[in-house]
Order: structure tokens, then C-alpha cells, then sequence
């Protein structure tokens, strides 16, 4: 189920689903489902990007192929489209299966969430619009910042994710003693 699929603003993962706050107002949440393949490797890139990082918002990203990046803009495009009847404390949604083999019946799957506020999602829309004007078929990134601890916290979920917990946000450890 997805935005363009029901209008909707609900939705819920058949997948562990971890979750990262880009902003501290939500207004829309974007679904990415991969497989736990693509999770392990994702926490691993973040876990650089938090090494790397030295002051301000760490960067984190998903590299897309076109076909995939293609329907992650048009979900957020929908999501752009449904901004106007939202009111204030609704967030919406909108799903992004970016491993075409993932089938929700699998135990294989995670979901990451990302919340962004509304001018984030304007921002995304625009980005993504000019990316596949330019496109000829090439990869593309979506980037947000987030804070270090954030970061951290995504970490710790994709990690307990991967590891086969079914509620990754439980395995997060807010002291900052990493376990995992």
C-alpha cells in the first residue's frame, strides 16, 4: 500500500521498521523498504558518515537506481500533493520498495523511515524533479541530515534489524553505550 494507492496518510510496514527524524517538526515520513542485505550495508554507510562527521548534521543517503529513484519521486511527489489536506498533527506517508525481489510476506525485509518537515519534503520534490530532467539512466542519491545522535540511533536500529528483531527501536540505547 502506498500514498498514490490509497490517498491515504496511513500506513502500516509488514517489516522491522527503524526510523530517523530529519527535523524536529514531521510532516511526511518516506518509507524505504530494502532487504536486510541492503539494511547491513546502509548501517555500515551511516556508521561512516557518522566516523567521518565532525560538526553539524551528519549526511546520510540512499544511492537509487533510476527505475527505483523514478518511483521514490513520484511518492514524493504524492506526498507533496496530499500536503494541502493535511492537518497540522497528520503525518504523511509514502512507501519506496527499493529491492523489486522484496515480497512483504518475506521475514527478509526492513523498513527505513525517515521524517521530514514539510519544507524538506518541498525540498526533496524539486531535487528529485531536476534529478530525472538530467537523468539518462544514471544512479541517483537522496541525501538528509540529520543530528549525530539520530544518526547513532539509526544505526543501532538497522544493526538490531538486521540481527532478525522485529521492534528495532527497543534496541536502541539512549545512554550512548553501544552494544551492538
Amino acid at each position: 500500500m502506498t500514498a498514490s494507492d490509497t490517498g491515504a496518510i496511513d500506513y502500516e510496514s509488514p517489516f522491522p521498521e527503524c526510523r530517523v527524524l530529519a527535523t524536529t517538526d514531521p510532516h511526511a515520513l518516506v518509507r524505504l523498504d530494502m532487504n536486510r542485505d541492503q539494511a547491513a550495508l546502509f548501517a555500515k554507510q551511516c556508521q561512516r558518515a557518522i566516523d567521518r562527521h565532525d560538526d553539524g548534521l551528519v549526511t546520510l543517503g540512499l544511492t537509487m537506481q533510476e527505475p527505483t529513484y523514478r518511483v521514490f519521486a513520484n511518492q514524493i511527489a504524492n506526498l507533496v500533493n496530499l500536503s494541502s489536506d493535511v492537518d497540522g498533527d497528520e503525518v504523511i506517508s509514502a512507501q519506496v520498495v527499493t529491492d523489486r525481489e522484496l515480497n512483504p510476506e518475506d521475514s527478509e525485509g526492513i523498513s527505513v523511515s525517515v521524517l521530514l518537515n514539510e519544507s524538506q519534503l518541498h525540498d526533496v520534490h524539486g531535487n528529485a524533479q531536476d534529478a530525472l530532467a538530467q537523468s539518462a539512466g544514471h544512479l541517483h542519491r537522496w541525501e538528509f541530515g540529520v543530528s549525530q545522535n539520530g544518526a547513532e540511533m539509526l544505526v543501532q536500529q538497522l544493526v538490531a534489524a538486521v540481527k532478525g528483531a522485529d521492534e528495532p527501536l527497543d534496541h536502541v540505547d539512549i545512554e550512548g553505550e553501544d552494544d551492538a
